[in-house]
C-alpha cells in the first residue's frame, strides 16, 4: 500500500492472478528479454489499484460526531478507547521516523 497525503490517493498492490495461480515464476524471468519490464510487472505479476480518499478532515468528523453523541445522548462512531489506540500508534510511528532519521544523520523538519 502507497499513500500520497498530498494527493489524496491510495494505490494498493496486490499479486496478479497470473503470479497467484503460478502460471509466472519470476526467478525464470529474464528481465532483458522483456520489451517493457514495468509494464510486464505491473501488468501480469502485480495488479495497482487505485483509490481516492475522501477529502473530509478525518479529525474533524471525529469531532462533529463526538458533539453530536453527546448532543443525542449516544456513544461516539469512535469510543475514547479507540481514540487513545490511534493515538498511541501515531506517537510510535513519530518515534520511529525520528530514530530513522537520527540513524541517517538527518535532523527532522
Amino acid at each position: 500500500v502507497t499513500m500520497d497525503l498530498d494527493k489524496r490517493s491510495v494505490r494498493v498492490l496486490r499479486k496478479g492472478e497470473a503470479l497467484k495461480k503460478g502460471l509466472v515464476d519470476p526467478a525464470s524471468i529474464d528481465p532483458r528479454t522483456l520489451d517493457n519490464p514495468m509494464a510486464f510487472i505491473l501488468g501480469k505479476l502485480i495488479e495497482a489499484e487505485e483509490l481516492s480518499v475522501d477529502s473530509t478532515d478525518a479529525l474533524e468528523a471525529e469531532v462533529d460526531d463526538f458533539l453530536a453523541a453527546i448532543q443525542q445522548d449516544r456513544d461516539p462512531a469512535v469510543t475514547g478507547e479507540q481514540g487513545l489506540r490511534a493515538l498511541e500508534v501515531a506517537e510510535r510511528v513519530v518515534a520511529g521516523v525520528a530514530a530513522s532519521l537520527e540513524r541517517a544523520g538527518a535532523q527532522p523538519s
